[in-house]
């Protein structure tokens, strides 16, 4: 007699084989924030104004712009309060086209990366 142990619903095509593993850990320790910094953008996509939201972790200096698909930096924020803790920027995108966008934040040799959608 055969049972039914687990059902997983997985994405693969019909004649290949996916595998699931798993272990049971506790995440009471485990932070899923990252540890220097977040962001956030509402609404998105937008036309043609998004807010940037982020949140800094620790007090050093940063660099916030954005790019476009190409990697190319169309808008560098200028940045005067390095403290850490939630901050707000908003960002008119009036002069560009419709597309995707890229909030990068660096920080300490890290980088945290957002994308932007926007459509006219």
């Amino acid at each position: 007699m055969n049972e039914l142990m687990n059902d997983y619903i997985v994405g693969a095509l019909p004649g290949s084989y996916a595998f699931y593993t798993y272990t049971q850990t506790s995440i009471e320790n485990q932070s899923i924030i990252p540890e220097y910094a977040s962001m956030k953008n509402f609404p998105n996509p937008f036309n043609p104004r998004t807010s940037i939201q982020y949140t800094l972790k620790k007090t050093s200096p940063y660099r916030l712009y954005i790019s476009n698909i190409n990697g190319r930096t169309i808008k560098e924020f200028e940045i005067q309060d390095y403290t850490s803790g939630t901050k707000n920027i908003s960002w008119d995108a009036s002069l560009f086209s419709s597309g995707i966008y890229f909030a990068i934040l660096e920080q300490a040799n890290q980088t945290t990366v957002l994308k932007l959608s926007l459509i006219k």
